[in-house]
């Protein structure tokens, strides 16, 4: 959801910053689409807003999550100082949408670190704590803890 979320920022700032003038009626659907971009701007910094309230020293310390929130308040300072002042700041408007596109981009990033831990079992049901081989189950991993997940591992 937030992805998708994201999306319609990403589209609605980027088709009311690259729309020529005259394609727009009087200038009603553009104020619409920077409506729309804010709002989603402020719900996607409400995300990072909560993230960092969960987890403080995480958040501070990954420095995505700086990049997120320049992604994020680019928009919608835009969307704001935009219609107030009615100057089609052009430089503005290009570091706006280059910073939603790499923001793009990073919603596929593969270096998170999600590493798993394989331990040796014993004959006892104890595992070896140093890493070997088998991953030590859990909920997530034990498709077979409860009735509807079984039938979808056997399905």
């Amino acid at each position: 959801m937030i992805w998708i979320g994201f999306m319609a920022l990403l589209g609605y700032f980027t088709a009311a910053a690259t729309i020529p003038q005259q394609y727009i009626d009087n200038d009603v659907q553009q104020q619409q689409l920077l409506i729309a971009s804010n709002i989603l701007g402020f719900i996607h910094l409400s995300f990072e807003v909560s993230q960092f309230i969960y987890d403080p020293i995480k958040w501070i310390f990954d420095f995505w999550n700086i990049f997120d929130i320049i992604a994020f308040l680019l928009p919608v300072y835009t969307s704001i100082y935009w219609p107030q002042t009615n100057i089609r700041n052009i430089q503005l408007l290009s570091f706006t949408c280059l910073f939603l596109d790499i923001k793009f981009l990073l919603f596929f990033k593969l270096f998170e670190s999600f590493a798993l831990a394989y331990h040796q079992v014993f004959e006892n049901g104890t595992f070896d704590p140093n890493p070997y081989m088998v991953q030590q189950p859990d909920g997530n991993t034990n498709m077979f803890v409860n009735f509807r997940t079984a039938l979808f591992a056997m399905y």
